[in-house]
């Protein structure tokens, strides 16, 4: 029966390969599985439920901490289903749902038609990692309250930024660079604001973003001058900062220059924007 066992475990590690399964996934199972095999041939067991349970129970649990004995419960459970069965369902092989699945229907659906507009111009690996960030930035927007695309809002964005993420720098700003990409194909598709994409820039964020800022007399004050001293709206004014940028560069200032003053701009627009005010005057 050990022997019966082992080709199990090779079969289902087999089907793992040929279903593309990832290396490391492969290689955690098979440890585990083999472990098994060692227990049921030292104590001269045959496979069984009850003896998968005592193993567990008597073996994994008190040397492993609490996560691990639930990851090894669920590779035990998958080579059951396997032995049973003779098949598993690659789906069932995932610990946990993708982040892709876990999305409402509409905002899954959101996804996929901007993934499908990438398509063209990303390669199979830059279409996985695009599916996989971008559907990490969405479900944090939804842990914000966001359960349908047209609640996007700046202060959703807002509290997605300033929000722990318990990743490294580096995969934050990833997952953000992706979350822009999305955000920047919604403005053009689907006539969202053009500053969300931009409020996301940390260059950006830190000047645009104003906590508590509509409790705020001084928000008061900032609404009747915008209306009583407007010059033009923000989009207008975002317009612009391409032709102003292009005046600094005809008189020879430097590039260093216009980038800050263009900075200036984009920051100036994004706060503007968020609050519903007009360029103005005053």
């Amino acid at each position: 029966m050990i022997k019966h066992y082992n080709d199990y475990v090779q079969e289902m590690v087999n089907l793992m390969v040929e279903s593309g399964f990832g290396e490391y996934g492969r290689t955690a199972r098979k440890r585990w599985y083999e472990a098994f095999g060692r227990y049921l041939s030292e104590a001269g067991l045959v496979y069984s439920d009850e003896n998968v349970s005592k193993w567990l129970e008597e073996v994994v649990k008190p040397a492993n901490t609490r996560q691990q004995y639930h990851v090894t419960a669920r590779y035990m459970e998958q080579l059951r289903e396997f032995i049973r069965t003779g098949e598993i369902r690659i789906e069932n092989l995932l610990l946990v749902k993708p982040d892709h699945d876990k999305l409402p229907p509409e905002i899954r659906g959101t996804l996929d038609e901007y993934l499908a507009s990438r398509e063209p111009d990303y390669s199979p690996e830059s279409m996985r990692l695009a599916k996989l960030h971008t559907a990490n930035f969405l479900l944090r927007l939804c842990a914000e309250g966001m359960m349908r695309m047209e609640m996007l809002s700046y202060e959703i964005l807002a509290a997605v930024f300033r929000s722990r993420w318990n990743v490294t720098p580096e995969q934050r700003s990833v997952i953000l660079s992706h979350g822009r990409q999305l955000l920047g194909f919604l403005h053009e598709k689907h006539g969202f604001r053009r500053g969300f994409s931009i409020l996301l820039e940390d260059s950006v964020f830190q000047y645009a973003y104003v906590p508590g800022l509509s409790d705020d007399a001084v928000m008061t004050e900032l609404l009747r001058l915008s209306r009583e001293h407007s010059v033009c709206t923000t989009e207008e004014m975002y317009l612009m900062i391409a032709r102003f940028a292009d005046g600094y560069s005809d008189r020879g200032y430097s590039y260093t220059m216009i980038k800050r003053v263009t900075h200036t701009l984009r920051c100036l627009y994004v706060f503007l924007d968020m609050h519903g005010l007009d360029y103005s005057s005053c």
